[in-house]
Order: structure tokens, then C-alpha cells, then sequence
């Protein structure tokens, strides 16, 4: 199982201008822990929230959106391979699973938070 560890940030957040902000992930990956290094590349409060993270082989894009629809909010989300090869194409696929387990994790605690604060 796949899971964030940590996220540092070597220099201050700004929280009126996040783009460019940068940080290092460590993500667990079974028995390893792996860090990746990253930046904010689009940041809009409520609506939207890119990143950038890669390694000496990888390199892809993440990017949520968050909208208001009929029947709620709804939250959409890409990952985008920014190095295409064959390593990447195979790590992408496994790298998505990752995401979607850590997502549906973090709006399963952010559902219990916002819950228990009504």
C-alpha cells in the first residue's frame, strides 16, 4: 500500500501565492520510502489545485478540481505523464492507483471532519 509519509517545504509558504511554492514528498511504496521532489503549479482557493512532483525517472502532473454540480460537489482529478517512456508509462499506471486509494482516504477523513463539525 501506497501512502504519504511527509511533506517538508525548505522555504515559507506564502498563503496569497502558493504557485511555485516548493516541497518534498516522501511516499511509501511497500517496503520502500521514496522522495519526490515537487511544486504548487496552479492554485485557486475552492476551485482548483495543481502540482508537479518527480525523481531522477519520474516526472507527472496532478491536478484536482473541485465543482458544483446538480446533485453536489463534485471533484475531478488527472494524472499526467510528463516523461513518456516505457518505465514511466507502466509506473504511471501503478501511480494512479496510488492516487486514487490516497484520495478516496483524505475525502473519507475530510467527510468525517466536516461531519462532526455540523
Amino acid at each position: 500500500m501506497q501512502q504519504v509519509e511527509s511533506i517538508r517545504f525548505p522555504e515559507p509558504i506564502d498563503p496569497l501565492q502558493p504557485r511555485g511554492t516548493r516541497f518534498t514528498q516522501m511516499i511509501r511504496e511497500g517496503l520502500f520510502l521514496r522522495s519526490y521532489e515537487g511544486r504548487v503549479e496552479e492554485y485557486k482557493e475552492y476551485d482548483k489545485f495543481s502540482i508537479s512532483f518527480w525523481d531522477r525517472r519520474f516526472q507527472f502532473r496532478l491536478d484536482y478540481n473541485i465543482s458544483e454540480e446538480e446533485h453536489g460537489t463534485v471533484l475531478n482529478y488527472k494524472l499526467e505523464n510528463q516523461r513518456e517512456n516505457l518505465l514511466t508509462l507502466f509506473a504511471g499506471g501503478l501511480i494512479s492507483g496510488m492516487t486514487e486509494s490516497m484520495v478516496a482516504r483524505n475525502l473519507k477523513n475530510l467527510k468525517t471532519f466536516a461531519e462532526a463539525r455540523v
